[in-house]
């Protein structure tokens, strides 16, 4: 095995790449381009949302409540994570990543935010060896 095979692509983590469905079979015609989720800015804004949450909507042991952190995760999504979206549609008609945006926090668009998340996890998993082949994207 190559070492490069063990080595994260921070570049395409922290600046975004494009994840099309031979990553993701969930996208179908669907490309998103994305930032991880392993991004210093990331953790930085993740942690001060969390601050901010009302202590109601946290255990006793501090930690989030779940529909608080789902909150938070769709959030996330919105101001850090989304750069891009190619192929989807509303009634026909191509829609851009700014109107995904406005849908993505509400609890109805929830599959749309898993499909996301889930392209989120695979820029995350982008290793130094697989850097040229996705140059091209």
């Amino acid at each position: 095995m190559d070492i490069l095979a063990l080595k994260r692509d921070m570049a395409s983590i922290e600046d975004g790449r494009w994840v099309a469905a031979d990553e993701l079979p969930g996208l179908g015609d669907v490309r998103v381009k994305v930032r991880g989720a392993n991004t210093s800015t990331g953790r930085e804004l993740f942690a001060a949302k969390q601050r901010k949450v009302d202590p109601r909507d946290k255990r006793p042991d501090g930690s989030l409540k779940s529909d608080t952190m789902m909150r938070l995760l769709r959030e996330m999504l919105v101001e850090h994570h989304l750069l891009d979206i190619e192929g989807l549609t509303s009634g026909g008609k191509p829609i851009s990543a700014d109107d995904v945006r406005k849908h993505i926090t509400s609890p109805e668009f929830e599959p749309l935010a898993d499909l996301i998340m889930g392209a989120v996890a695979v820029v995350d998993g982008t290793r130094a060896d697989r850097e040229k082949e996705l140059a091209g994207n």
